[in-house]
């Protein structure tokens, strides 16, 4: 097996996709008799060792060219956008922008080994059992250096198969960025704040941010929220049942809902949103709160993170 390869695992009720050439991404997360859950777009060129430069805001880095095709991947050490001042971070991290090898594989799971920028070692299981797809990812710290860090899990929902479904989670507080990355595309008013789901908008009016739209509206979004208990659910009514997750809270507490349904100044044409499981409040570092949630890894110490998802039908 060649590690560009396209690796499916899975049982008799779920058929998962990864590509460990391509940052180890998820592309397809299938339960039987549903289909794709995930989004994904047309395949771009390979994962390539991208430059250290500032990326304060998503489009002045080439991850969306170079890298982003959708599915569900990780977020080391960086989670989200870089602040002003990040010089050395990227978008996202090194997770889901380098070459991943394959170290053990059978029919429900997959196992691979990495390298993240400035020194870190990187381990993430994939493996299914009984329908419940499980994402294991520890690191290691090779420096010499405590290394301040953010992680994450991005997965890429497709809304035309959640369309007029909801975001079921306890995230109690709630809040837009004070920066938007699209203002005449947001439906939510910037650095707003309410309990979820209902936060003020852009037109003075309450917003349901829980809502997935039933049609493209256009819109782009980031709301943060607590992930609460660490179970939430996203409903699909016409498929007949909802997505399950569920996280380890303590090493992933926050949510950053993300909606980015064809805005007309998008460069790419997604109609795709993400409970992204954050170790950060906050799109960016310079959120409020963000970089004060940096964990310090000391030299040789590890960490680790867990999530899961299940499909469970009506």
């Amino acid at each position: 097996m060649s590690d560009a390869d396209e690796v499916i695992i899975g049982d008799a009720a779920l058929r998962v996709a990864c590509i460990p050439s391509h940052g180890f991404v998820i592309s397809e997360f299938s339960p039987t008799g549903v289909g794709n859950l995930l989004w994904s777009r047309e395949r771009v060129h390979a994962v390539r060792d991208l430059p250290l430069t500032a990326s304060t805001v998503a489009e002045s880095d080439d991850f969306d060219e170079a890298v982003f095709i959708g599915g569900w991947f990780g977020m080391f050490p960086t989670a989200g956008i870089p602040g002003a001042a990040d010089g050395d971070r990227i978008v996202h991290g090194d997770l889901s922008r380098v070459r991943w090898r394959v170290r053990s594989r059978d029919r429900a799971s997959i196992a691979a080994t990495a390298e993240a920028r400035p020194g870190f070692s990187m381990t993430r299981t994939l493996s299914v059992h009984s329908g419940v797809l499980t994402v294991d990812t520890v690191v290691r710290n090779d420096t010499e250096q405590v290394q301040l860090v953010a992680f994450g899990e991005h997965p890429c929902l497709s809304r035309a198969a959640f369309r007029a479904g909801r975001i079921r989670v306890d995230g109690g507080a709630i809040r837009v960025p004070g920066a938007v990355s699209d203002p005449v595309a947001s439906t939510f008013r910037a650095g707003s704040t309410g309990t979820w789901p209902w936060v003020l908008g852009r037109d003075g009016t309450l917003k349901d941010a829980s809502r997935i739209p039933a049609a493209v509206d256009g819109t782009h979004d980031h709301v943060i929220m607590s992930s609460g208990s660490g179970a939430f659910a996203v409903e699909a009514p016409l498929l007949g049942g909802r997505l399950e997750f569920s996280i380890d809270s303590e090493m992933l507490p926050h949510l950053l809902l993300w909606r980015h349904f064809r805005p007309v100044k998008s460069p790419w044409n997604g109609d795709v949103f993400s409970p992204e499981m954050m170790s950060i409040p906050g799109r960016s570092l310079d959120d409020l709160g963000a970089r004060d949630s940096l964990l310090p890894l000391k030299p040789g110490k590890h960490l680790g993170w867990r999530a899961t998802a299940e499909w469970r039908g009506a």
